[in-house]
């Protein structure tokens, strides 16, 4: 749960004033014009005011706003909106309100941006590899079709659709010629479905009684086309899923065969930091200094036991700290590198403040770099493969 107090004090006064008399939450000028602290607590005093379980659901209105008000949700507020006004309003919280109170169709296809984008990289997500520049049938034959489709293989009689246009990054990051022409800029579509799963028994209340019920909880799933590179990937809770809605379309939005095969997983290879090794960049990428800031090990005869090595920000590098707690040869002979941690230093374009990207490679085929940006792409596509810790 967001701090109230922080939420008022970098919100706008219109803004906020706004917000909160959607929910009959009327200040005075007095208690406007008061210290974050007093507002806070004068707001929280008008909960009384209200039903039993109003705070409840207000501060679970102020959890989704606060998810779209900074990093990864001010991202997927620009791929929606790569041009709209509301990013000219300063800091990411002013703008998730105005979303939330002016576009609220907006503000949830913002939200199935960042669900979709959350879990790219995971054991939810496959990509796979179809024909580029194919036309996406969005007429109204061509989605009920779909939807029936869905309807029987989920066994559900309720399915929704959310079908929009989206970018792939942001300018967060410094752009190269060597990633441009292939990521930067891309348009998307995306397809958000919501169906219904398996009934369930649950204890609701009706009347103020307790009654047994059984309902369908909501899943939500996405699938994106991207025509620049034919690339579709699907987000689902499994593979078996992720196959059937990737089939789906491919047949009904895409009219091409069904018969898709996933992507193979891209690998990752930690032996080259058995030894300190130089994290080379070009200087118009923005990179002031890239540090390992932990190890995972393995001893070489047994599987059953793992070690964890970390370094803070002003401790040794990783290779001293091995040398000196487990022996000269404990990388290089005596123990495997399970997983790594990076520390990305840099300075976004038109920016003096750094920023800090934290990426995390598991040996063999699992990093956290979900590429939302133009940066992140940077990192997974130019520089891990140049560093020799991934395939290209």
């Amino acid at each position: 749960m967001p701090s109230i107090a922080n939420f008022v004090r970098n919100l706008q006064k219109p803004i906020l004033k706004a917000f909160l008399l959607r929910y009959g939450l009327e200040l005075s000028q007095d208690e406007l014009a008061a210290e974050p602290k007093q507002m806070a607590e004068a707001i929280v005093a008008r909960y009384a005011e209200h039903p039993p379980g109003f705070r409840s659901r207000f501060e679970y209105e102020l959890d989704k706003i606060c998810a779209l008000a900074k990093g990864a949700g001010q991202v997927a507020v620009e791929q929606v909106f790569p041009h709209s006004e509301t990013l000219d309003l300063p800091i990411g919280l002013n703008r998730a309100v105005w979303l939330y109170l002016h576009d609220p169709e907006g503000f949830r296809h913002a939200e199935e941006v960042l669900y979709n984008d959350e879990r790219r990289g995971t054991k939810k997500w496959t990509p796979y590899k179809i024909e580029p520049s194919l036309v996406v049938r969005q007429d109204e034959d061509a989605l009920e079709r779909f939807r029936q489709r869905l309807m029987k293989e989920c066994d559900t009689s309720n399915v929704h659709l959310d079908i929009f246009e989206r970018g792939l990054g942001s300018d967060d990051g410094s752009e190269t010629d060597e990633v441009e022409d292939q990521h930067a800029g891309s348009r998307v579509l995306q397809v958000t479905i919501y169906r219904e799963g398996k009934p369930t028994d649950d204890l609701t209340f009706e009347d103020s009684k307790l009654k047994a019920s059984v309902r369908r909880q909501v899943i939500e799933a996405s699938v994106t086309y991207e025509p620049a590179t034919g690339t579709i990937e699907c987000v689902a809770g499994n593979r078996d899923v992720r196959e059937q809605i990737v089939a789906n379309v491919a047949v009904e939005l895409l009219g091409c065969a069904s018969d898709l095969q996933p992507v193979e997983q891209r690998a990752y290879d930690l032996t080259v930091l058995r030894q300190p090794i130089e994290f080379e960049s070009e200087p118009l990428d923005g990179i002031d200094s890239v540090r390992v800031t932990k190890m995972v090990l393995s001893p070489i005869e047994t599987r059953a036991e793992r070690i964890t090595l970390e370094s803070r920000r002003k401790g040794p590098d990783m290779w001293a700290m091995a040398t000196q707690r487990l022996g000269d040869d404990a990388l290089t002979s005596n123990y495997t590198i399970d997983q790594a941690e990076l520390s990305i230093r840099y300075r976004p374009r038109n920016s003096n403040k750094p920023r800090i990207l934290r990426v995390s490679i598991t040996h063999p085929s699992s990093s956290n770099v979900k590429e939302h940006t133009d940066f992140d792409y940077m990192i997974s596509r130019k520089y891990l493969p140049r560093w020799g810790l991934a395939s290209p």
